[in-house]
């Protein structure tokens, strides 16, 4: 039964014939495959015809084939044969072939991309603001309060007074665009 169950699992192992066995031309066993038995009364046995024999060719033959190439599976790491005569075409070449980019739109869309790239970490700014802020230690900044240009005390002094006669003139304008907020000793005017 091992030997038997051996056959299936190893189907590409060559039979085993036990060397008493014949099967020779000269055989006295009837085959029924290619001759007609001469025992049989005429017309029960037909002699296949020369269609069916053509038939039974090709079916032998697509059996071949498939036994082949189910080999391939039972065995994937037996050797491809190929034939010389194998060709193939170019898939890039062909008629229905993606049509292929030139570099100066290959070099467009990899500026694009990048572009992206950069506004899509803006944007991330501005949606995620917690996020800590990421400074190249390169960096460098102007400080105003070393400047050589700063200005003098007097210069200081003079602002100032100019910002407070700005406020006092914004409080008088505002008295003629809201006449309601005029107050006469302290009293509100009518």
């Amino acid at each position: 039964m091992k030997k038997i169950a051996s056959w299936y699992l190893h189907p590409s192992e060559p039979l085993q014939i036990h060397p008493f066995a014949t099967a020779s031309a000269a055989s006295t066993v009837p085959t029924f495959l290619n001759e007609t038995d001469v025992t049989a009364p005429k017309g029960i046995v037909s002699v296949e015809e020369e269609d069916e024999q053509e038939e039974r060719r090709q079916i032998l033959a697509t059996a071949a084939e498939m036994k082949k190439i189910a080999s391939w599976y039972l065995h994937p790491s037996e050797p491809l044969e190929t034939s010389p005569m194998a060709s193939a075409r170019c898939y890039f070449d062909r008629a229905s072939a993606v049509e292929q980019e030139t570099k100066e739109n290959a070099d467009d869309r990899a500026e694009a991309l990048e572009a992206a790239k950069e506004m899509s970490k803006v944007v991330s700014w501005f949606t995620n603001p917690s996020q800590p802020v990421e400074v190249s230690p390169m960096a460098s900044a102007h400080c105003t309060f070393s400047d050589k240009d700063m200005n003098s005390k007097e210069e200081a002094d003079e602002r100032a007074e100019i910002l407070e006669d700005c406020k006092q003139l914004s409080k008088v304008a505002s008295w003629f665009s809201n006449p309601s907020q005029v107050r006469n000793n302290g009293r509100q005017s009518d």
